[in-house]
C-alpha cells in the first residue's frame, strides 16, 4: 500500500474516532470549510485550506496523546521492573494503603522522563544567594537534629561530589483531566486558607517570614490531593531515582503543600535540605498548574550546577530553566541549588497565580 493510501485510511479512522474528534466538532469544521469555499473569491482558495490545516494539526496532537497513552499502558504491562514498585510513602492517618502500580490511574498522555536543556544565565538575572534558607516544613520538624561537620548539611558516609549537575526528570500530563480540574477548583476556593510563606535560617529552629529570600503564599494542608500526587509519584519513583543517579531508598515520610505565587513573588537561590532539621529530604517535586489562558509570565524554576567550595555548595553560572507548564511535574535531588524567578502578572487575582503542588520525600 502506498504512503498516500495509508494516510487516507488513517485519516478516515481518526475522523471517526470520538476520542479524537467529537461529532459536534467534526460538523463545525465541515460547516466552516464549506462556508469558506462558498464565500471565498477565486483567488482566495487558501482560506478553506488554512481551516483544514489548522484542524488537522489539532487532530494530530490529540491522536499522538492517545497513542502515547496506549504505548505507556503496554510498556507498563510488559516491563517486569514495575512489579516491585510498592515503595511505602506515609500519606497520613486513615489514608488507604498505597495501590500497586497497576492500580494507579493511567496517566492521560505520554510521560517519558526528559532532561531539560542547559542554558546560561544572562545579564540581569537574579544573583544566587548562599543556600542557607530553606522552605518551612509543615508541622513538627520531620527528623531529629544531627551533628554537622559542614554548613547546612548532615555528615554522610557517602563521598560528596565536587560538582552537582542540574539534573531533573520531567513528566508531562501527570494528572488525569478530572484530577487536575478538582485540584484547581479546590485551590481557588481556599484562598483564605493560604498563609505567607516562611523559611528557616541557620541557627533558628522555627520558620520566619523573610521577604528578602522568599515571597509567596502557601497552603500546608493539600487535602485529598496529597494522596493523589504521592501515589502517582510512587508509581514511577524507581525510574526517577535511577535516572537521577541517586541511591535507591524507601521514603520514610513525605511533605506536600500547595504554593501560590502572584505578581512580584519569587524564591531566591536555595537548597531544600540545607538546614539540620530538614536534612533527611532526599527528593523534591514541583507540580505546575494554573488557570488557562495563563495570566502570568516568569516564574521559571532554575536548577543550578553547583560546585563544592569552603564546606558548602555554591551555584555556578549554568542552570537548567524550566518554564511552568500545565499538568507538568519536575523531580530533582533536594540538595540541588535552585530558585524561582519573579512573577509578572498584570491581573494580580489569586486565581491567576502560578500554582504548584510541591513537596519532599524523606530518606
Amino acid at each position: 500500500m502506498s504512503t498516500a493510501k495509508v494516510a487516507g485510511v488513517l485519516s478516515q479512522h481518526v475522523l471517526s474516532d470520538e476520542n479524537v474528534l467529537s461529532t459536534a466538532e467534526r460538523d463545525l469544521i465541515s460547516r466552516l470549510i464549506a462556508r469558506a469555499r462558498i464565500s471565498a473569491q477565486t483567488n482566495d482558495r487558501p482560506l478553506p485550506q488554512s481551516i483544514a490545516r489548522l484542524a488537522g494539526e489539532i487532530i494530530a496532537e490529540r491522536m499522538y496523546k492517545n497513542l502515547g497513552a496506549d504505548i505507556e499502558r503496554l510498556l507498563l504491562e510488559l516491563d517486569s521492573e514495575f512489579s516491585d514498585l510498592s515503595i511505602p510513602i506515609q500519606v497520613g492517618a486513615g489514608s488507604p494503603p498505597s495501590p500497586s502500580p497497576m492500580q494507579v490511574p493511567r496517566n492521560p498522555g505520554p510521560t517519558p522522563p526528559a532532561i531539560s536543556s542547559v542554558v546560561r544565565m544572562g545579564p540581569g538575572s537574579p544573583t544566587p544567594t548562599p543556600p542557607v534558607q530553606v522552605p518551612r516544613t509543615p508541622g513538627p520538624n520531620p527528623g531529629a537534629s544531627t551533628a554537622m561537620n559542614f554548613e547546612g548539611r548532615r555528615p554522610s558516609t557517602r563521598d560528596l561530589p565536587e560538582v552537582l549537575t542540574a539534573q531533573c526528570v520531567l513528566f508531562e500530563e501527570f494528572l488525569a483531566p478530572e484530577e487536575l480540574n478538582n485540584l484547581m477548583q479546590d485551590t481557588f476556593q481556599r484562598e483564605m486558607d493560604f498563609e505567607i510563606s516562611e523559611v528557616i535560617s541557620p541557627g533558628l529552629t522555627a520558620g520566619a517570614v523573610d521577604f528578602e529570600c522568599r515571597r509567596s503564599r502557601v497552603l500546608m494542608d493539600a487535602g485529598a490531593h496529597r494522596d493523589v500526587i504521592l501515589n502517582r509519584i510512587q508509581s514511577c519513583l524507581a525510574r526517577v531515582v535511577e535516572k537521577l543517579g541517586l541511591q535507591p531508598f524507601s521514603p520514610t515520610h513525605a511533605e506536600v503543600q500547595i504554593t501560590a505565587s502572584n505578581h512580584g513573588d519569587y524564591f531566591r537561590c536555595h537548597s531544600d535540605n540545607g538546614h539540620e532539621n530538614l536534612n533527611s529530604r532526599e527528593l523534591t517535586f514541583v507540580y505546575f498548574f494554573h488557570r488557562e489562558p495563563k495570566r502570568f509570565q516568569g516564574g521559571e524554576l532554575r536548577l543550578y550546577d553547583s560546585r563544592w567550595e569552603n564546606g558548602a555548595y555554591v551555584a555556578t553560572e549554568n542552570y537548567r530553566a524550566i518554564m511552568p507548564r500545565q499538568n507538568q511535574i519536575v523531580l530533582f535531588p533536594s540538595s540541588l541549588l535552585h530558585e524561582i524567578t519573579p512573577i509578572d502578572s498584570s491581573a494580580k487575582a489569586f486565581a491567576d497565580s502560578r500554582f504548584t503542588v510541591n513537596g519532599w520525600l524523606h530518606r
